[in-house]
């Protein structure tokens, strides 16, 4: 059984999980932007992770293969019911010669199992009677189909070899349509023993009979049930019919043992299925799930059943925060759970599910995972109940119950223990799912984080670097003095590798190792800070490290240099520079340049302010004091502009240069209309007209330095003839002076020589 609508959209919505993370179409998740709810939501696994893992991991190699079920296939695009049947084409064909594969097409399309027979003669004879069978069997004629597939399995073992999984399979069907549940189950497990002495099962029919089986199981128990209720049209066939057709309907008081026995099985066939990665297993579950939890009655008669007790809540935990999708990312199968039931109850009934499963589940002495529990009722806020479940289980899973307890307390110490105590289950403890353990790491960092404990906080959320990497980026740029970031990564942080993209960071998406990617936001903010000789080492590419150089080396020129042109020319190359690698040798990673995105967008990755809980004043101290300077949209574009300004003032105001740095500057003032008006007008009030005046700050050319200096010279020489005519007087009568004094000289050493 298996939900064969799978809604597309689900693979878009279940990007955002319950905690409380930012989330877009660019942006990684964030768990400091509402602290408070990220310590508070409850800890969950995904639903097809819990599906997946509700039986013992198999010891057997039977894997799924369900792009061969047509009945889904036929409902999805034409691509893909194409794809199923080319695929199964193949899986037909394997093997045969050219000849053969027209004999087989031929008894395929033969009207009549008995036709099929004859058309095939020449194939091989386990494909033939296989082959005569099943068109026996979809043409109706279920006699003929049968003794066909009991032939395939009579053959010497060698000769029936290609369709033994295949007929054995088959024959567990005719059972299993027929209600036959002896018969179903030895079709089926015959199927199954030889799929894992190494039969052939291309199509992974072994897997598949798991479900099929279990379908007689859970349609025995829906027999039990009194008639009435709410019906689907289409009956059987419709979507989720299990779920719907007999919601309302209530199980006698005396069917209850049978009922518990029929679901027991059923679940725990369904579970096997779902265990070796059946996408169609975690779909059943779910529906099972659902039809339990439609009535209390139903809740009562199952929950002594450790399996049933562990899918019911672990259904009931994607209710929680209204999940309609549920996203898998450890089974490699995408699982849309599409909760219906959380469509079809009202909010009064909704808190009627939680009550009657908490109250079933409080009964039971050993209940069957007693952390999934203490998290159920963390959900609903009977924070007792989930303490009293929690301490009965020593997993991670409890120990990060325990955590949120101690957070909702204010007992940040006590929460620190706990998330310590979850971080150590890890890896030996399956009760977690990978994103789930990342979590903890990343609500351990933010506890950290609310104690003050600034470097703890980055190493801790530093573990989950890959998923929680804008926290990272905010610790390590708005938090951390830049030493102490430094000597984080100088002791955890190795250099690592990063695909770019023409010395640029390639686009989001592209898989990055945040090694690379935090060594560059060191080797960016250390520019910013102007210690350029020790943030070259860390950056990750040659071409930006380069570039760097340049910056610095230009700016060093700029401060030594014996001239103001000289310093103007060293300015204007430290500035084109800035503006053209700018993002790439000091841009922020988030606010104000979003490094992260390539500038982008404004906003996805760390913060702009800081707001709410779980913050300290240190934390605002410090956030306050690592803005980037000037705290603007794209800051190293000001930077560029204030060099460029700064270069126009040590050259000549009527020369070509003044005009030219001016001119760049306002052209890199575009965001900035009123900066660009600004420089415009400096450029009118002291700048001689040139040629391009007309295209200013739109076209602009190199700055004439050369033209600059020559220009400088003749002013000095413009400026001292003029001083010297302004003050002849002064100038005559001081070398008249000088004059006598010299004559005088000359006299008293002629007359001191004569003597």
């Amino acid at each position: 059984m298996w939900n064969r609508k799978i809604a597309t959209a689900a693979v878009l919505a279940a990007g955002c999980g319950a905690a409380a993370i930012a989330c877009g179409p660019f942006f990684p998740w964030q768990l400091l932007d509402e602290r408070a709810q990220t310590l508070k939501a409850t800890p969950v696994n995904s639903f097809g992770f819990e599906a997946k893992h509700l039986a013992p991991a198999p010891a057997d190699k039977l894997k799924p293969v369900e792009s061969f079920d047509f009945s889904w296939a036929s409902q999805m695009k034409d691509q893909q019911a194409e794809n199923a049947a080319r695929e199964l084409g193949e899986a037909e064909t394997a093997g045969l010669s050219t000849n053969e594969v027209i004999l087989l097409r031929t008894a395929r399309a033969a009207a009549s199992g008995p036709e099929a027979l004859e058309k095939g003669k020449g194939l091989p004879l386990a494909v033939l009677h296989y082959t005569a069978g099943a068109v026996a069997w979809h043409k109706g004629d279920e006699t003929f189909a049968k003794a066909q597939f009991e032939t395939v399995l009579r053959l010497p073992e060698n000769l029936r070899k290609p369709r033994a999984v295949w007929a054995a399979y088959m024959l567990g069907r005719i059972a299993a349509e027929n209600r036959d549940a002896p018969g179903t189950a030895s079709g089926f497990h015959w199927a199954r023993d030889m799929a894992r002495k190494g039969v052939p099962d291309p199509l992974g029919l072994a897997v598949a009979s798991y479900g099929e089986e279990a379908r007689v199981h859970l349609y025995a128990a829906e027999a039990l049930l009194e008639a009435g209720g709410k019906t689907v049209s289409g009956g059987q066939g419709s979507i989720d019919s299990e779920a719907n057709k007999y919601s309302g309907s209530v199980l006698p008081e005396r069917q209850s043992e049978p009922f518990r026995k029929e679901i027991a099985e059923a679940v725990s066939l369904y579970a096997e299925q779902a265990a070796r990665g059946s996408g169609s297993g975690m779909q059943s579950l779910r529906i099972v799930a659902e039809f339990l939890l439609d009535r209390s009655d139903r809740i009562a008669a199952v929950a002594r059943e450790p399996q049933v007790q562990r899918l019911m809540v672990a259904y009931a935990l994607r209710l929680v925060e209204n999940n309609t999708y549920d996203h898998s990312h450890d089974t490699g199968y995408t699982v849309p759970n599409t909760i219906q039931l959380n469509n079809q109850l009202s909010a009064e009934r909704k808190t009627d599910v939680f009550a009657d499963l908490i109250a079933v589940l409080k009964t039971q002495t050993r209940p069957a995972g007693a952390d999934r529990i203490a998290a159920l009722c963390y959900s609903r806020g009977d924070w007792a109940c989930a303490a009293d479940f929690a301490r009965k289980s020593g997993s991670p899973l409890a120990a990060w119950v325990e955590a949120k307890l101690a957070t909702q307390r204010g007992d940040l110490a006590a929460a620190a223990k706990f998330y310590a105590q979850a971080v150590h289950g890890f890896p030996a403890s399956t009760a977690l799912e990978e994103d789930g353990r990342k979590l903890i790491l990343g609500e351990s960092g933010v506890v950290a984080l609310a104690r003050g404990e600034y470097v703890d906080a980055l190493a801790k959320l530093w573990s989950a670097s890959g998923t929680y990497w804008s926290d990272v980026a905010y610790l390590s740029e708005r938090v951390l003095t830049v030493d102490e970031l430094k000597t984080f990564v100088d002791a955890h942080v190795p250099p690592g590798k990063t695909p770019v993209m023409d010395g640029k960071p390639a686009p989001y998406g592209t898989p990055f190792d945040s090694r690379v990617t935090l060594r560059d936001l060191l080797a960016r903010r250390l520019m910013r800070e102007k210690r350029y000789d020790e943030a070259l080492a860390y950056f990750s590419t040659d071409k930006v490290r380069e570039a760097a150089k340049a910056y610095a080396a230009a700016l060093k020129r700029a401060d030594h240099a014996w001239g103001k042109v000289d310093q103007a020319e060293a300015l204007f190359q430290a500035a084109t520079i800035a503006r053209q690698s700018g993002m790439e040798i000091m841009g922020t990673e988030g606010p104000p340049d979003e490094y992260f995105t390539q500038g982008d967008f404004e906003l996805g990755l760390g913060r702009n302010t800081l707001n709410g809980p779980f913050i300290t004043q240190g934390e605002r101290d410090r956030f306050a004091a690592s803005k980037a300077m000037p705290d603007q949209r794209f800051h190293y574009r000001y930077v560029a502009i204030g060099e460029a300004a700064t270069a126009a003032g040590l050259v000549p105001a009527r020369s070509q240069a003044f005009a030219a740095l001016l001119c760049h500057a306002t052209e890199w003032s575009g965001r900035d209309p009123a900066r660009a008006k600004a420089l415009w007008l400096r450029y009118v009030k002291q700048g001689a007209r040139v040629p391009f005046a007309t295209t200013f700050g739109v076209k602009c050319p190199a700055p004439d330095f050369k033209g600059a200096i020559q220009m400088e010279r003749k002013l000095m020489i413009r400026e001292a003839r003029t001083y010297v005519s302004h003050h002849r007087w002064w100038f005559a009568g001081g070398g008249a002076a000088v004059l006598s004094i010299i004559a005088g000289l000359v006299v008293f050493l002629l007359l001191r020589r004569n003597r």
